[in-house]
């Protein structure tokens, strides 16, 4: 809305944003942003495959969309397994959901890149233990409801970390691929269960090396808590192991920061109003 001068509509968020925060924004630097944004690149998708650091992310997080998707999907399919009683298993499975709600207070204090990475690894790990517990038993039903737990608060906040971290310019093809690549878990998430040919326990050993290494993937992304949102690949983060390994340069959002005083309003002063007296 600032980059198209949409005096009323800038106006408008504000003041929604200020009374559901309660806290007052000010105007003035909402109005204002750095002359770059207006000389942002139409990127294409060809961009996404010939950035290092955005290919490397982009492949990170299909690979935890994917493990993300067949978990869930295996949990849901095969919860009829989880009790005797086949609706209690089915019920159970759903009702498990709720308590992931609670995930956006962890949000507020925690990063996104934390709390996605530790709920994919506590995956990880009570899938581990389950494969010591096999058969109906009230140990075994326990775990794999955490596991469904906490598959539930990672689906709360991985989207919000691809989106927060992707460029303005890309983000929509960046999501849309993870989104679409994803979907390649709950395809195979079906024959969950055709892993017990190989051993009983295989199944669920699958699941927690996948959500290994989910986790930690997730763990090489940017934090993007209390972060500005980049605006073109040239803004974007790659995260602390990419640079640790390619020594890539430092992100330009920080020098931006630093640059403050340089910033030039992009939007026109908003004309007041004039009152009854003036008219």
């Amino acid at each position: 809305m600032i980059t198209y001068k949409k005096h009323k509509g800038v106006t408008s968020y504000v003041k929604r944003s200020s009374r559901f925060n309660r806290k007052e924004l000010d105007l003035e630097k909402c109005k204002s942003s750095q002359p770059e944004s207006f000389n942002a690149k139409k990127r294409t998708f060809v961009d996404l495959f010939t950035n290092g650091p955005l290919l490397f992310q982009l492949f990170s997080h299909c690979i935890i969309m994917i493990v993300m998707n067949f978990t869930y999907w295996a949990l849901s399919l095969f919860s009829t397994d989880l009790h005797e009683n086949e609706m209690i298993g089915y019920f159970l499975s759903g009702f498990v959901e709720l308590p992931a709600a609670g995930t956006v207070f962890l949000l507020a204090y925690f990063g996104r890149r934390t709390v996605t990475g530790w709920s994919l690894l506590a995956q990880s790990a009570l899938m581990f233990i389950a494969v010591f517990y096999p058969g109906r038993n009230a140990v075994a039903m326990t775990l794999f409801l955490s596991v469904k737990l906490f598959n539930s608060v990672s689906w709360v906040a991985e989207p919000l970390l691809v989106g927060e971290m992707s460029p303005t310019t890309t983000r929509n093809m960046f999501y849309g691929v993870v989104g679409f690549v994803g979907e390649i878990g709950s395809i195979i998430a079906p024959y969950f269960n055709r892993l017990k040919t190989i051993h009983d326990a295989a199944p669920a050993f699958a699941v927690a090396l996948l959500s290994l290494l989910a986790g930690l993937l997730a763990l090489c992304s940017p934090e993007t808590k209390d972060m500005p949102m980049p605006e073109d690949i040239n803004d974007f983060d790659p995260g602390p192991v990419y640079r640790w390994i390619f020594g890539s340069k430092s992100n330009k959002l920080e020098s931006n920061n630093e640059n403050d005083k340089n910033i030039v309003p992009l939007l026109d002063p908003i004309p007041e109003e004039p009152t009854e007296f003036e008219k």
